[in-house]
């Protein structure tokens, strides 16, 4: 996850990152925006403005040095902030099979844009012993909404990271 606090101003992100001590420390410029991009996880507008260059500029030398750039969904990911952190599922497989169950039978999943890299798993239900496994189970992995509606059922919705799946 992102070391930086988002959306930080032109003029903090110059003082948060000292350019003259970022080249001493990685003198081969491809290593610096390597470390930049993957490990600070900064754009590449960031990147411009740490180094003050074009952004064109920033792209092109990645594709030169290699450096993969970021999926759109993971930089619409990362310039929203992403508030809600997500966890990647850690359980054994017989665990897993328990959730995919549950999800299946109890649950409706779906993929929130087409390119995206969240799932959304919904559910809904009058008995509030369902409502908290499905908190239980899913909410430890993404961030966990729920609501009641004025018919009196509960609703409750998690944006779980793709990537896992």
């Amino acid at each position: 996850m992102r070391k930086v606090p988002v959306r930080l101003s032109d003029e903090d992100l110059r003082r948060h990152f000292d350019v003259e001590k970022l080249r001493h420390e990685f003198p081969n410029e491809a290593e610096l925006l390597r470390y930049l991009y993957w490990e600070e996880m900064l754009s590449q507008r960031e990147i411009r403005v740490i180094l003050n260059c074009c952004q064109s500029v920033v792209s092109n030398r990645m594709r030169r040095y290699g450096i993969k750039a970021r999926s759109n969904a993971e930089a619409v990911i990362m310039a929203a902030g992403y508030a809600h952190e997500r966890h990647a599922f850690d359980g054994d497989d017989r665990e897993k099979c328990y959730y995919m169950g549950f999800a299946k039978g109890d649950c409706h999943v779906k993929k929130r844009f087409r390119n995206g890299l969240t799932i959304e798993v919904k559910c809904h239900s009058t008995i509030p012993e369902q409502m908290r496994l499905f908190e239980a189970l899913f909410g430890p992995y993404g961030h966990f909404k729920q609501w009641k509606t004025k018919k009196g059922s509960v609703h409750a919705t998690v944006g779980l990271d793709l990537g896992e799946c």
